[in-house]
């Protein structure tokens, strides 16, 4: 059933069989209720489902708690973050969480050495997302103000890490106080 099939048979609904759907996808899962939640409060963040998502990452790329984890899954990672942009629309809390994806990246490259180029092509990647996230909003002076120690801890931290990836973190914290020079 397509969406126009859908919408049809949501136009015969009488307003309590809606509200019981609408319960229904709000208990599906987090993702519903954080994007229920946000359509009906003046609260532009949902902190328990960022939360969430945030430790979904860390336990995906690399969890402190692990003495020895398994390679970084990065899909599953990216999943949390998509589902958390998807739901809430939050900007600020996608950078976060996409800083978090990358600084727990460099974390298991810090900890274990030296790993392939796909590996650093990832954090690159998302960390370019985090930029053009930055760029784009409304608020990207004050966003980057935030975030900027964040972003001056993980270029101290990259270092001179593997396949140029150091290098690479250096330019893009540079590029960002070229063009936030006040924050």
């Amino acid at each position: 059933m397509n969406w126009p099939q859908i919408r049809k048979q949501l136009r015969q609904k009488d307003p309590d069989q809606l509200i019981d759907l609408l319960k229904g996808l709000y208990d599906l899962s987090l993702g519903n209720k954080a994007f229920l939640r946000l359509q009906f409060s003046a609260n532009h963040q949902d902190t328990e489902f960022l939360e969430k998502c945030r430790q979904q990452v860390i336990e995906a790329i690399y969890s402190p708690r692990r003495k020895y984890p398994d390679y970084p899954k990065f899909a599953q990672a990216r999943k949390a973050i998509n589902e958390y942009k998807k739901a809430t629309g939050d900007i600020h809390g996608t950078v976060d969480i996409l800083l978090t994806y990358v600084e727990r990246g460099t974390a298991f490259t810090s900890d274990f050495g030296d790993i392939d180029e796909p590996f650093y092509e990832r954090l690159e990647t998302a960390l370019s997302n985090v930029v053009d996230l930055i760029k784009a909003s409304p608020t990207r002076i004050q966003l980057y103000q935030n975030f900027r120690p964040r972003f001056l801890k993980l270029r101290k931290e990259a270092g001179w890490k593997g396949w140029g990836y150091g290098d690479t973190v250096n330019e893009i914290v540079a590029e960002l106080d070229a063009l936030f020079p006040n924050a």
